[in-house]
């Protein structure tokens, strides 16, 4: 009998603790239902170690350069690809959720099945070669030829959900100095997937958080929504008294998970911490000197409000948010609140999600 496979990545550094994210949530209420469901979490990029391990402890430097450009970020799609050859049967669902580089990674994960197709469980040990097969965007022959001999070619991304995508690879420049991202195949857009979902932060202000929106194709069914708050408030982790916000945006995809074929156990879901709250505080500060520093390398490119290329300190800039963009309903209800919340880089024609 089909089955639904349920992977779920978590953002950069994030620990499974008491103060969860919302892809360890959705994880924790998406139970196993027999051979109906199966659910896998991991923790996500920059996570190796013990989890006492401190940020200022032995392995540092290479878990900052991890945090920051996403060394690890092959290790982890290797991770998530290997569930897939162990689980996967023809005619089973995929359901992809991440958060952060997390999202990234699930991103790449279903760009994978889309270049390669999933890997017979027998030939794992081809498994290194196909991920070098994957991640070079000019061998298409050769990973088709790859293909047919060695994968199931009939799987599909049925579900991607994502909270606030972050580019995972960088490529540093010297001079214009810039730090670019670098895009994986198929992570922009890829038509194995069926729907996309995004909840995108307004607020997010850090130079390494930048948007990394999907370009739907035509006839795929995609919903890019913006939500209030920075990048955590989206994706969660913070305390329950603190998680207004982040609550808001898990409600949001549960909801549309579920109408596309997700199980939930109800009584996890209603026992889940803490309670949707639009007027919530936001978190948006840029604290901690790994943020700080990105934020004082001038950077090269087109500066707000009039877009001309200039070279100019980040210093928090807005995020950049099309003309037309869709929100959440309760965006609409912060900014009619009276509580002063007007981010300068919403447009004025925004839409609310849901509404004609």
């Amino acid at each position: 009998m089909a089955k639904t496979i349920v992977i779920c990545i978590d953002g950069t550094g994030d620990q499974i603790q008491v103060n969860a994210t919302n892809v360890l949530r959705l994880a924790t209420v998406a139970v196993g239902r027999g051979d109906a469901q199966h659910v896998y979490y991991d923790p996500g990029v920059g996570t190796q170690g013990k989890p006492t391990h401190s940020l200022l402890g032995e392995s540092e430097v290479l878990k900052l350069f991890d945090l920051g450009i996403g060394l690890g970020i092959y290790d982890k799609i290797g991770n998530a690809y290997s569930l897939l050859m162990a689980a996967y049967q023809p005619g089973d669902r995929l359901m992809l959720f991440g958060f952060s580089r997390g999202a990234y990674i699930v991103r790449a994960l279903a760009g994978m099945v889309a270049k390669i197709g999933i890997l017979d469980p027998l030939r794992a040990n081809l498994l290194p070669y196909a991920i070098k097969l994957y991640a070079d965007p000019d061998n298409a022959e050769l990973a088709e030829s790859f293909a047919q001999t060695f994968c199931h070619r009939d799987a599909r991304i049925n579900f991607l959900g994502l909270w606030d995508t972050v580019k995972s690879v960088f490529a540093v420049e010297l001079w214009p100095p810039e730090v670019s991202g670098v895009s994986l195949p198929f992570t922009l857009n890829n038509d194995k997937v069926d729907v996309v979902r995004h909840a995108v932060s307004i607020d997010e202000k850090r130079r390494f958080f930048r948007t990394n929106l999907w370009h739907a194709l035509p006839g795929q069914d995609v919903a890019q929504v913006w939500f209030a708050g920075g990048h955590c408030d989206i994706g969660g982790s913070y305390p329950p008294e603190a998680s207004g916000l982040s609550r808001i945006a898990l409600d949001w995809m549960l909801d549309e998970a579920v109408v596309h074929g997700l199980l939930v156990d109800p009584a996890r879901r209603a026992a889940l911490p803490g309670q949707p709250d639009p007027l919530a505080p936001l978190h948006n500060r840029i604290h901690g000197l790994v943020n700080l520093i990105p934020e004082i390398i001038p950077k090269w490119g087109r500066r707000p409000p009039d877009g001309h290329k200039a070279l100019f300190l980040p210093l928090g800039e807005p995020r950049y948010i099309a003309p037309g963009a869709v929100v959440h309903a309760s965006v609409a209800a912060r900014l009619n609140a009276g509580i002063g919340y007007a981010p300068v880089n919403l447009p004025a024609d925004y839409r609310v999600y849901g509404e004609n």
